[in-house]
């Protein structure tokens, strides 16, 4: 479970801190794909999952938790300069150690120190990787999906009136090259 403001919620990929005490907590698994959909659903464009695996490991390590391991995705988004589709696979590299979050009382006059603000934290017994992974993995969509080869924009003409249908995106455009035909 993590906190977020005064509710606990439980997440898909939980850990419980107790078990890691008896051996590491594996993930060899299918990510749900109407899960990372909705995670994925924030992103400045449209991504569609096509299929994601997690490949990880949890561990107890010193006085936290290790995570290592990486997630792989395949989505479908459109390309940012022709629209078309384009099929993205990703692989993000998940590398983490979690501390467990210190009570007020426990640190030096209740403040946390520069070192605390670069710290990953856990509270309580149990804990979800899910923002750990959802994180991981837009990391590595790119800012602005591109078609593989060659493509450089020269499509974007006869997409602006594909199929007798003018994008709305492009609606301007079209408007433009409408006027100067005139």
């Amino acid at each position: 479970m993590y906190v977020m403001g005064n509710e606990r919620k439980t997440g898909l990929f939980e850990i419980d801190v107790e078990a890691l005490k008896r051996g590491p907590t594996i993930f060899d698994c299918d990510i749900p794909l109407t899960w990372l959909a909705e995670e994925l659903r924030a992103c400045e464009y449209p991504v569609e999952p096509t299929g994601a695996r997690l490949d990880a490991s949890v561990s107890l390590a010193d006085s936290g938790v290790l995570v290592s391991g990486e997630a792989k995705a395949s989505v479908k988004t459109q390309c940012g300069t022709c629209l078309d589709d384009v099929h993205l696979e990703l692989v993000a590299p998940l590398s983490a150690f979690l501390m467990p979050r210190p009570s007020v009382a426990d640190g030096p006059g209740g403040e946390l120190t520069p070192e605390d603000l670069e710290r990953e934290w856990y509270d309580g017994d149990r804990f979800a990787l899910d923002d750990l992974l959802r994180d991981a993995i837009v990391l590595e969509l790119p800012m602005t999906p591109r078609c593989e080869g060659t493509c450089r924009g020269e499509a974007v003409a006869h997409l602006v009136q594909k199929k007798d249908r003018i994008d709305p995106r492009l609606a301007p455009l079209a408007r433009i090259r409408i006027a100067k035909e005139k």
